[in-house]
């Protein structure tokens, strides 16, 4: 949007990328059809120990580079399995699901403005976008904010499965439910922008096309037109306004590095844009809350069964399932339901094949479909985190501890029994005995809040309406830490459409 507003934008960024090994094997298997690539090359791109653990982590390609962790310039001390920051070009969108919702009325109530403002800017978000959807029974409660959309072809199961909710009268008509196809930012057709989906089952390990989207392919771009200045190899350590600047201090290989800009636009991340403020703001031993949504998953059998088709599919989210617990809050419950995909396969050791074996198999896996819920941020734990100072010779280190919610197992109850009782009626079973999902820890990787946007900023970790923290008029923080709750519902394009309402509404001339 800056760009659009005639503004050549200076971007820092650390900008790691896939090593060079990998991308010789991803520009290999890009020229090629899926019908040529070689065992040795699939192995490498689906490569994941994770599957393994308890907790299966999305690679890029076989690497997890884009999950940070802890390091010497931005130190962490935070669980193993707890929330991770990216530091790679483009972002956690180089790994996501690519899922793509408004957010309802009802999940914004906390924001300091009416839900409908946002309206525009999901238009201008989607209609550059690759962009797979349909208008069905979701667009009812979550609008679709464009006509010319590209839907991607439903699998067997996803079909079969869409189909029966539609036939069924038990689930029509009411206001307290809403399903469709799922809706994700792939290209589902070859165009000017890069080949379509080839439903080749690798959808979670990555597109060797670029069939799905990632913010990397638009910096990409923007960086070839010269329309940004694109500096890699820089980590923000902070920021400080000085008159009619924003002086930022980045460290790079070479030492610190001290940058003067006109105005400073901050979207690290919710764990980096945080801690960067509590640095500038020297708010050490400060605590600060991190809201995030928290779920379960649900292995469930379809009675009626459809052919099962992996490897030709896509493995993205097949459905999105929204239902609301009305004896618990007027929120959406967001589920995302899809065949066995790559990952689950793998950890059960599936192979596909020939045989009679596999053939019971393939009828089995035809029954089988996973659904992912996810619950909104009011009713679901925390994390807190605090900025311990560090020394001359150490940089601060940012604690980030659990906090529990203490209905949230009641909650995960409801929601269970909720989404049996409504699914059960149309030969859907979820087998609740294997549902994984701790209370005491979130499942998700969506998190923002803590640094809340609010019309009076009183606190000096609240921001106003354009994102700026309290007392600073040049620095915007445009990432999900400005969240004042977080929904249930896929949050990248509320991110999106966010940012994209400071970046096109600020005042730039000053």
């Amino acid at each position: 949007m800056l760009v659009q507003r005639g503004v050549r934008p200076t971007i820092l960024d650390v900008g790691e990328t896939l090593d060079l090994d990998r991308q010789a094997v991803v520009a290999r298997m890009s020229a090629q059809q899926k019908t040529e690539w070689d065992a040795e090359d699939l192995a490498v791109i689906t490569h994941n120990p994770t599957v393994s653990h308890e907790k299966v982590l999305r690679l890029a390609f076989g690497s997890a580079y884009p999950y940070a962790g802890t390091r010497e310039s931005a130190p962490l001390d935070v669980a193993e399995d707890g929330p991770s920051p990216s530091m790679a070009r483009g972002g956690f969108s180089t790994i996501w699901g690519a899922a793509m919702l408004p957010a309802a009325y009802c999940d914004l109530k906390a924001w300091p403005f009416p839900s409908g403002d946002l309206d525009p800017y999901y238009e201008l978000v989607l209609r550059d976008l690759p962009f797979s959807a349909t208008k069905d029974r979701l667009a009812g409660e979550f609008p679709l904010y464009r006509d010319d959309t590209e839907p991607l072809a439903p699998s067997p199961i996803v079909r079969s499965f869409l189909q029966t909710l539609d036939r069924s009268h038990f689930l029509r008509g009411r206001n307290d439910l809403a399903y469709g196809q799922a809706r994700v930012a792939v290209r589902a057709h070859d165009g000017p922008d890069g080949r379509g989906c080839v439903y080749c089952g690798r959808c979670l390990s990555g597109c060797v096309y670029g069939s799905i989207y990632s913010a990397e392919q638009d910096l990409q771009k923007m960086i070839q037109r010269g329309e940004v200045d694109y500096r890699a190899g820089r980590t923000v350590l902070e920021f400080s306004e000085r008159g009619n600047d924003v002086e930022v201090v980045c460290e790079t290989k070479g030492g610190l590095e001290n940058i003067l800009v006109n105005r400073l636009f901050v979207a690290a991340g919710a764990l980096n844009s945080t801690r960067l403020v509590l640095e500038s703001k020297r708010l050490y031993d400060r605590p600060a809350v991190l809201k995030t949504t928290q779920g379960f998953v649900v292995p469930m059998i379809n009675i009626r069964g459809a052919p099962f088709e992996w490897p030709n599919a896509n493995t993205l989210s097949g459905i999105f399932f929204e239902f609301k617990l009305p004896s618990v809050s007027d929120n959406w419950v967001h589920s995302q339901i899809s065949p066995a995909n790559e990952l689950i396969l793998a950890k059960v050791g599936y192979q596909a094949g020939t045989g009679f074996l596999q053939y019971i198999r393939k009828l089995a896996l035809g029954r089988l479909l996973v659904a992912l819920c996810n619950f909104h941020s009011d009713l679901a734990g925390s994390y807190s985190l605090r900025l311990q100072r560090g020394s001359a010779s150490k940089r601060s280190v940012l604690s980030i501890a659990n906090q529990p919610s203490s209905d949230f197992a009641d909650v995960m109850k409801l929601g269970s029994r909720r989404l049996t009782r409504l699914l059960s009626r149309v030969g859907v079973f979820p087998v609740t005995p294997l549902m994984y999902g701790d209370p005491l820890k979130p499942i998700g990787w969506h998190f923002g809040g803590s640094l809340p946007m609010t019309r009076d900023p009183r606190d000096e970790m609240h921001t106003d309406v354009f994102g700026r923290p309290k007392g600073w008029q040049r620095i915007h923080v445009i990432d999900s830490s400005v969240f004042p709750s977080v929904p249930a519902t896929t949050i990248a394009l509320l991110a999106m459409a966010n940012a994209t309402r400071i970046a096109q509404t600020v005042t730039l001339e000053d």
